[in-house]
């Protein structure tokens, strides 16, 4: 019971810090690019059940949205499969672009978190040394 608790805790740890890299507005661009791309599979779905199904095509609801969808446009190839394709591509494009950035602002901050540390860890051996160094006395010796 306890195993299952710390697996789920794991798992939406990470999920929080897969976003947590995100600003604000790369967030917003993340949700329309998952959202696009969910519309252009729901499409790209729409088609293949469309033609699959054993309905007349006058009768068959599917159809009838597709070859309206294409008569919007001038009776152009430009239907469920079209913007099923297009939306897919631009949502796998904006998700792309969006985790590409965050992706750069997390190395970012890893790499100036770094410096610190290592600036800090600088300034304390600098320390060290000279309280070492106000330590030692030098005893004369007599000859």
């Amino acid at each position: 019971m306890a195993n299952v608790k710390n697996q789920n805790k794991r798992k939406s740890n990470g999920l929080k810090d897969f976003f947590k890299s995100f600003s604000m507005k790369q967030l917003v661009w993340f949700v329309i690019g998952v959202i696009l791309f969910v519309i252009g599979l729901v499409f790209d779905v729409l088609n293949i059940v469309g033609g699959s199904l054993n309905i007349p095509p006058s009768k068959n609801p599917l159809l009838i949205g597709d070859s309206y969808l294409k008569s919007l446009f001038g009776n152009k190839p430009f239907g469920f499969l079209f913007w099923g394709i297009v939306l897919v591509l631009v949502g796998a494009i904006i998700i792309a672009i969006t985790s590409s950035l965050a992706s750069k602002n997390e190395d970012r901050e890893k790499e100036r978190q770094a410096r610190r540390e290592q600036r800090l860890k600088r300034m304390l051996d600098a320390q060290n040394e000279a309280i070492e160094a106000s330590t030692v006395q030098v005893v004369p010796t007599k000859k």
